[in-house]
């Protein structure tokens, strides 16, 4: 027997507490409140990008915003597709995806390092080899940074 598939859609008798004007191209955060997919994106680059936006209805960071697909569907609007686009950013970046899985491969790979920090003791190859991975982790943590603000302002 198949599964009927329901399409969440937000409360026929609310409006979006940012704009208080009808749900135009709805989202759904992780904290279950509605806003404009517009509307949540500005809220969101009206801060540190980079970092998890905060609900403007509860406080608490949301990591991932669903859009309810038919109302992108339907519209074929540029516009909405730059929003769309958006959206697929924003989850990209708080989600994870491969750029949180590279960083936080790397993160593991310098909480498990054997060698001290710092080499002040002896210079040795251990210790040389030591500073050179920790310099070049933190390289790419910067990279990845940067990466990520790069493609927020896109």
């Amino acid at each position: 027997m198949a599964k009927d598939t329901v399409i969440e859609l937000p409360p026929r008798d609310d409006c979006c507490p940012v704009c208080h004007g009808d749900f135009n191209l709805p989202c759904r955060t992780s904290c279950s409140h509605w806003f404009c997919g517009e509307c949540i994106l500005r809220v969101w680059l009206h801060g540190d990008a980079t970092k998890q936006c905060k609900c403007p209805m509860c406080c608490r960071h949301f990591s991932s915003l669903a859009p309810v697909q038919a109302a992108f569907d339907r519209s074929q609007n540029p516009e909405s597709n730059k929003i769309m686009e958006n959206v697929r950013r924003y989850n990209r970046l708080h989600i994870g995806g491969m750029q949180g899985l590279m960083q936080m491969a790397l993160g593991m790979m310098y909480v498990l390092n054997p060698f001290e920090f710092l080499p002040f003791a002896k210079r040795d190859i251990l210790n040389l080899f030591d500073l050179y991975a920790t310099t070049f982790v933190t390289i790419i943590h910067v990279i990845a940074l940067c990466r990520a603000r790069r493609v927020i302002r896109r």
